[in-house]
């Protein structure tokens, strides 16, 4: 797990949050690995999608030349490491820049989000 700026290319180029109707329109898989015929984005969604915490779900990410950048909130220290132990598992990505962060919506009783540190 890597931490750090993200490159300029990807920045541009992050992957929107998860939708239902993109889900929908997959073909079914079964639920150890993609098929051989996937892209790597196409793996790495797959990896995404497998996790059942909702707020990855909303994560972006972009990967170019071995590195994936992943951005957005997440609700726990325990969440980004299963993100990153998760993606890791896709044989093209040599390099993960973290850019998650963790806020708790749950700490002040949901009305306003609480951010802990790294």
């Amino acid at each position: 797990m890597a931490s750090g700026k993200v490159p300029r290319s990807l920045n541009d180029h992050l992957v929107p949050p998860y939708t239902e109707s993109a889900s929908e329109s997959k073909p079914m898989t079964t639920p150890d690995a993609p098929p051989q015929n996937f892209s790597v984005a196409d793996e790495i969604r797959f990896v995404l999608d497998g996790i059942s915490y909702p707020a990855i779900r909303r994560l972006r990410w972009g990967f170019d030349d071995g590195v994936l950048v992943l951005v957005g909130v997440v609700s726990s220290y325990h969440q980004k490491q299963i993100v990153c132990s998760a993606v890791m598992k896709v044989a093209a990505i040599r390099q993960i820049v973290d850019q998650m962060e963790v806020c708790d919506a749950t700490a002040d009783g949901g009305d306003s989000a609480q951010r802990q540190p790294d």
